[in-house]
């Protein structure tokens, strides 16, 4: 076990703003959180109920000098100048690109994203030692995304290079099984680079329903899992061609898709004769920069978050269920290279940079500022990092 520092950034006056910082709606600040009182005591993050305690746990890829794919920080103290972690031994789990936690058992599920993918599950212990169990195949190539089935008999997990979704047994324990069931996509799409092939990016559950973005096919899959925990199709949504859909969050009747070849948010409404698209707007202001790529995706109550690679930035978009439209609210630099993953937890954003090698952590700007900025608050390193699981304080 070692220590990690992440320095905060002070008040005071700003840097030159870069191309990325001078978005539309004003950019960035970076801060240290302010000292209030005349006790000396440390002001906590406005809306904010991360501090010591929080568990972090980072996925990332991993080479043959690198090869821990799964780290595992402890935020062990909370102070002015500085933030203090602790980290366990990382564990040797391959290239680990995605993380899931069992909601009532100790257990934490990685994925592997390589030629033959797996799935190892680790055990939190007592103390909070992590042990890797046996991992189990998924049966087939490039897994990039996994989800617990609501009733958490199952993993379905998302092959990008493979073109296929599989099924995982999951016991009541937690432990999981064989591989059940496989169903890969055929077909191509427009761009002869990019969608040669099916290239599933997600599977996120929704009520009795499977959405499976596709950035090959330019389709949004519809699927149903079965109590047996086997797969099956409906008729799925189709985007506009060339989009390449890598991720989707739901609101209400409302569906928002990070569509990563045309560089949008596709915004489409649910009705009686299925899905259609009621808008798109671009994902980034900065037009002129480099060229964007959308990652990551979440839906926080009426905001969404949206991380753009390339102008390494995170848009912060209103949506407005009533009139079903997106309005960009503010752009914020990621203070880092690639933004892979985007986590909300606890009033707080946390950006895997994945080319830097850091995590950068955002909060909240003063209650005042209409444009409700987020400041950066201070950053950690770890390294080519591809997910984020957030852990709160018991």
């Amino acid at each position: 076990m070692w220590f990690m520092v992440g320095r905060r950034t002070r008040y005071g006056k700003p840097p030159p703003r870069t191309a990325a910082e001078r978005c539309k709606t004003g950019p960035a600040v970076e801060s240290q959180r302010r000292i209030v009182g005349g006790g000396g005591q440390m002001a906590t993050t406005r809306g904010s109920q991360l501090g010591p305690g929080t568990r972090v746990f980072v996925g990332g890829y991993t080479t043959e000098s690198q090869p821990a794919g799964l780290h595992c920080l402890d935020w062990a103290e909370d102070g002015q100048d500085e933030v203090r972690f602790t980290e366990t031994d990382p564990l040797p789990v391959p290239s680990a690109s995605w993380l899931v936690a069992h909601p009532h058992h100790p257990i934490l599920y990685a994925l592997s994203e390589t030629d033959e993918t797996m799935i190892t599950p680790i055990r939190i212990e007592d103390n909070g030692d992590l042990t890797a169990l046996d991992p189990v195949a998924t049966g087939s190539s490039g897994g990039c995304h996994m989800a617990l089935s609501p009733d958490q008999r199952a993993i379905v997990v998302a092959h990008y290079t493979g073109g296929a979704v599989s099924s995982i047994s999951v016991d009541p324990n937690g432990d999981l099984g064989a591989m059940v069931d496989l169903y890969a996509f055929p077909g191509s799409g427009t761009d002869p680079e990019r969608q040669e092939a099916s290239h599933p990016h997600q599977v996120v559950f929704r009520e009795d329903k499977l959405y499976v973005p596709d950035l090959g096919l330019d389709k949004v899959h519809v699927m149903t899992l079965g109590f047996d925990r086997r797969l099956r199709t409906e008729h799925p949504v189709d985007l506009p061609a060339g989009a390449g859909p890598r991720h989707i969050a739901f609101l209400d009747k409302l569906m928002v898709v990070a569509c990563e070849l045309s560089a949008e948010l596709w915004l489409g409404s649910e009705g009686l004769f299925g899905w259609r698209e009621v808008e798109r707007v671009p994902s980034t202001s900065l037009v002129d920069g480099p060229r964007c790529y959308p990652s990551a995706l979440r839906i926080i109550g009426n905001e969404v978050f949206v991380g753009n690679r390339g102008p390494d930035t995170f848009a912060v978009f209103d949506l407005d269920t009533q009139a079903d439209r997106l309005q960009l609210r503010v752009e914020v630099p990621t203070e880092g290279e690639w933004p892979r993953d985007i986590v909300h937890v606890g009033g707080m954003v946390w950006v895997a940079n994945q080319n830097s090698d850091t995590i950068s952590v955002f909060r909240r700007g003063d209650g005042s500022d209409p444009n409700r900025t987020w400041i950066h608050d201070f950053r950690l390193s770890t390294p080519q990092p591809a997910c984020i699981l957030i852990r709160r304080p018991r």
